[in-house]
């Protein structure tokens, strides 16, 4: 083989690998399970943005945590630090750079902390388990998405540990505030990123 043969089959080789992807999602965005999935998904995040006020009600009695609108000065920017809740991933708009796969990764990492913070402080509060539980059928919708496409979550993630941060009723009111508050954000950023997996066409990224 010489080296201008060479030179075109790695080219070939470059093409495929790259357009592999791109046919891929498109595959995966068009099969009826998979769009059945972001409307169940829809659905979940829309009930869960519904409960976290009447959540937020009913477990907040400290005078100052206000969900709406949501009070978040210095001080309690500082309690997020010194509970160590950690903040989910970012979600951004699909393109050639933050692909599908990566977006659904991230959703996954992003719902399972708010499961673990939200289990960590059920152990010391009432009425956080119907939250809970929209979370894991969340979840659960989350992954079957991948499954379809083949993906898997490669996000690093580690368990957050804030059980040992929460010395008294003050710090477990703050951090169910701070909890709620988050969930609310990342749950507006899913609505957000199901809209617009729902256009989505690949072919936009050229």
């Amino acid at each position: 083989m010489n080296l201008l043969h060479f030179l075109a089959l790695q080219c070939c080789l470059a093409l495929l690998v790259l357009s592999a992807p791109l046919q891929d999602s498109r595959l995966t965005l068009a099969d009826p399970e998979f769009k059945l999935a972001v409307v169940r998904s829809n659905t979940l995040v829309e009930k869960i943005l519904e409960d976290i006020p009447v959540v937020h009600k009913n477990t907040i009695h400290s005078t100052g945590l206000i969900l709406e609108p949501s009070s978040q000065g210095p001080m309690l920017q500082r309690m997020v630090l010194t509970l160590g809740i950690p903040t989910p991933p970012a979600l951004m708009p699909l393109s050639a750079h933050f692909t599908l796969e990566n977006s659904l990764s991230r959703m996954s990492v992003g719902i399972k902390l708010q499961q673990d913070l939200l289990g960590a402080l059920a152990a010391r509060l009432e009425g956080l388990d119907d939250l809970r539980a929209d979370l894991r059928d969340l979840l659960t919708q989350i992954n079957k998405m991948q499954e379809l496409g083949r993906w898997s979550s490669d996000e690093p993630y580690q368990s957050p540990d804030i059980a040992a941060n929460l010395h008294g009723d003050y710090e477990l009111q703050v951090a169910t505030h701070l909890t709620l508050t988050q969930l609310r954000a990342f749950c507006q950023d899913i609505v957000r990123s199901m809209r617009n997996i729902s256009v989505y066409r690949p072919q936009e990224q050229r």
